[in-house]
């Protein structure tokens, strides 16, 4: 990120994110975080883009209960990607998040994995994850556990 702002200086930038950046619990997740700060801190326009999706299908033999996401597929996601890029102005900075309303990863596998593994977030070993990537921010984003919410950025 800091390469790519440094080699187009104002040049409109469109910074894709990711949910975990929003409640950063291991390396991933705040190194996502403070690139996000330094794409906000700039002073060229900037979309800061929040469109969690997922490989279809679910790449994975076994999806947690009890992590929440806003996210969905990549073919249901990139429409609504393109669609918010394509409307912005590209005179503002925007902070876009974007989903398909609040629900577990295992409700999201299984919609192409019937037979999909339950698990539970302390069940995975190999990285620390967060049991809702939004936490105490989705209702101040949303207002709402679901939907979408795209503003200019102060």
């Amino acid at each position: 990120t800091r390469r790519l702002m440094a080699r187009y200086p104002g040049v409109p930038f469109v910074f894709v994110n990711t949910e975990y950046a929003l409640n950063p619990t291991n390396h991933y997740a705040r190194t996502k975080y403070e690139a996000a700060q330094l794409v906000r801190a700039d002073d060229r326009p900037t979309f800061d883009l929040y469109p969690p999706f997922w490989a279809n299908p679910f790449p994975h033999p076994a999806a947690c209960t009890d992590m929440y996401t806003l996210g969905d597929y990549v073919d249901v996601m990139a429409p609504k990607i393109v669609g918010v890029i394509e409307a912005w102005s590209r005179d503002s900075k925007m902070v876009c998040h974007l989903g398909t309303g609040r629900k577990t990863l295992y409700n999201l596998a299984r919609r192409t994995n019937p037979d999909i593994q339950p698990c539970r977030v302390a069940d995975i070993k190999t990285a620390k994850l967060p049991a809702d990537y939004l936490g105490e921010t989705r209702t101040l984003l949303f207002g709402t556990e679901d939907g979408e919410k795209c503003r200019r950025q102060t």
